[in-house]
């Protein structure tokens, strides 16, 4: 905060996604492309996939899947999440991870995805429900395992643009300040096209 020069200090890996919740008619869920450093160099950092199944009971193929990592878009905060980026532009009801049902105004889950934690083991994650409430979510082992389920309110983080959740500790995380914000630094993933291979590589 540049007029009482407050700040706070987050660990890159103490969350893992981000729900917007800065307005009614947002629908956003970022990942955290942050890594820490070993020795210099960029720690393993979560990755988000398209799990290329149609139903949360399916179990994803291994090999299928990491052909189609997603990432944040880099210029807005607004439905620009890596669970936003396979949704129709056309279809202005099309948020990506789910579908906008006017009947019952809320965006209902469709996508199915596919977390790669910084550990290299994979969870299968959908977001099941968004209402003027709150979101549902829920996540589990490929095959199904270990299922998690959980809820939050809106009003439970009134003020605050994001909601941010934590897969190792189970837990929503208390990254955003209780003061206004000024400026925020974090690290992102861009692509960048390499000319030598004629392939786009990651680059934190």
């Amino acid at each position: 905060n540049l007029s009482t020069d407050q700040q706070t200090l987050v660990d890159n890996a103490s969350w893992d996604i981000a729900f917007d919740i800065s307005s009614q008619q947002t629908a956003g869920v970022f990942m955290n492309e942050s890594a820490g450093l070993i020795q210099g160099q960029s720690a393993p950092r979560l990755k988000v996939y398209d799990a290329k199944v149609n139903a949360f009971s399916n179990t994803p193929v291994l090999d299928t899947f990491t052909k189609y990592e997603l990432l944040n878009k880099e210029l807005s905060w607004k439905n620009d999440g890596a669970f936003n980026v396979l949704r129709n532009a056309s279809n202005p009801f099309d948020f990506g991870w789910g579908m906008y049902n006017p009947a019952q105004q809320s965006v209902q889950g469709t996508k199915v995805f596919v977390l790669e934690k910084r550990n290299g083991t994979y969870l299968k994650f959908m977001i099941t429900l968004l209402t003027g409430e709150g979101y549902t979510f829920t996540y589990a082992n490929l095959d199904g395992s270990n299922s998690v389920t959980k809820s939050f309110k809106k009003a439970d983080y009134a003020g605050k643009p994001l909601v941010y959740y934590s897969f190792d500790s189970e837990k929503f995380i208390p990254v955003y300040p209780n003061y206004r914000v000024d400026l925020m630094y974090q690290r992102y993933v861009t692509q960048l096209f390499d000319v030598s291979t004629n392939t786009y590589i990651n680059y934190t």
